[in-house]
C-alpha cells in the first residue's frame, strides 16, 4: 500500500508563506565567527566571495531560528535572576562584538557574566546554544569539545578577542526545557590558528582547494548540505557582483577595492557588477585558454569541447 503524503492545512501553509514572504536574504558582509568552525575552507571563501545566491529559510525554520534567539534571551533573564552580572551590551547600547581578520571578520556574544559559583572572580564570555534532546544529551555526556566542536571554535574566537580566559557554554534542551552549563578555558595557540586561518581565507585571491572531489563520497557527507554544492560541484555559474571580479581586492582594514576603478566599495556597489566584470578564473569551470584583458574578455575550454567566452559586463546567467 503507497503511503499517502502528509497534508498541511491551508492555514498553516499561509503562516509559513508569510513568514517566507517577509524575509530578506543577504549576503554576509565579513566572515562569521559562528562560521569558522565549518571544516571547508572553500565553503567560507565562496560565503565571503557571494559566489552563490544568499540562502532562504522556509516558515519552520524561520520560527526556529526565532526560537532561539527567544531562548537565548530567557536565558539572559534566568541567569540575571540568579544574581549573576551579564553584560550583553555595549556603552552606545550595541551588542557585544568582535572584530577579526583585519576587519574581515565579524562576531557577536551572547554577553560577559562574572560572580558564577564555580569561577567567582572570572569573567568567562557567554555562549547560549538551545539542542533538540538527542543532541543536548550527548553534549552534557561527552562534552560540547566533543559534540559541538565548532561552537568551542567560536567560543575560542571571542575570549581571544575578548582578553578573557574561560567561556561558560549554557545549553538548553528544547524538547524538556532542562538547562546545563560547562566551562570552557582559552587555548591560545588554537586562537591563533583559528585567526590565521580567518585572514588567509579572506585575503585568498582564490578560492582555496575543495574539501573532497567527490561530493558522494561517504567521507564527504557534509557537501551534500553546503549551500555552495551547485557551485562547487554541479557547475552552476557563479554569481556576478564586485566580490566575483577579478578586479576587486579585500584590504586590510575589512574594505573592498575595485583595482581597475581604483576606488573603494561600499557594500551596495559590492553587490552591482559594473561593465568591466570579468569572473575569477577559478570560478569558471573550465580551463582558461586565452584571454584579452584590454578588450575585455577570457577564453575558457569548457569540459563538453565548446569554448566560452567571459565578456566584460555581459551577464550569461
Amino acid at each position: 500500500m503507497v503511503a499517502l503524503p502528509e497534508i498541511k492545512s491551508p492555514t498553516a501553509l499561509a503562516m509559513d508563506a508569510a513568514r517566507e514572504a517577509a524575509q530578506t536574504p543577504r549576503d554576509g558582509y565579513r566572515l562569521a565567527a559562528s562560521a569558522m568552525g565549518l571544516e571547508c575552507d572553500r565553503a567560507l571563501w565562496y560565503g565571503f566571495r557571494w559566489v552563490s545566491d544568499p540562502k532562504r529559510f522556509e516558515g519552520q525554520m524561520l520560527r526556529l531560528f526565532e526560537d532561539g534567539n527567544l531562548g537565548e534571551d530567557q536565558i539572559v533573564r534566568d541567569l540575571r535572576a540568579a544574581g549573576f552580572a551579564v553584560v550583553d551590551r555595549d556603552q552606545n547600547g550595541k551588542q557585544l562584538g568582535v572584530s577579526f581578520a583585519d576587519g574581515h571578520g565579524y562576531g557577536y556574544l551572547d554577553g560577559e557574566i562574572a560572580g558564577i559559583p564555580e569561577a567567582p572572580v572570572a569573567v568567562h564570555v557567554l555562549e547560549i546554544k538551545t539542542h533538540k534532546a538527542e543532541s543536548w544529551r550527548a553534549v552534557k555526556k561527552h562534552g560540547v569539545a566533543a559534540k559541538k566542536p565548532d561552537h568551542v571554535v567560536q567560543m575560542t574566537l571571542y575570549m581571544h578577542k575578548r582578553n578573557r580566559t574561560r567561556a561558560l557554554y549554557v545549553y538548553k534542551n528544547k524538547d524538556t526545557s532542562e538547562v546545563e552549563t560547562q566551562r570552557i578555558e582559552y587555548d591560545a595557540a588554537e586562537a591563533m590558528r583559528i585567526e590565521a586561518r580567518a585572514e588567509r581565507i579572506a585575503f585568498a585571491d582564490r578560492p582555496p582547494a575543495k574539501l573532497h572531489e567527490d561530493p558522494e563520497a561517504k567521507a564527504a557527507f557534509a557537501c551534500k548540505f553546503c549551500d555552495h554544492l551547485a557551485v562547487c560541484h554541479q557547475a552552476k555559474p557563479s554569481r556576478r557582483n564586485c566580490r566575483t571580479c577579478i578586479y576587486v581586492t579585500p584590504v586590510r582594514g575589512g574594505k573592498w577595492v575595485c583595482d581597475r576603478a581604483n576606488h573603494e566599495l561600499d557594500r551596495e556597489a559590492q553587490g552591482r557588477a559594473c561593465e568591466h566584470h570579468l569572473l575569477i578564473p577559478d570560478l569558471v569551470h573550465g580551463q582558461q585558454v586565452d584571454a584579452d584583458i584590454g578588450a575585455g574578455w577570457i577564453d575558457y575550454a569548457m569540459p563538453d569541447g565548446t569554448t566560452w567566452r567571459d565578456v566584460a559586463g555581459v551577464d550569461h546567467g
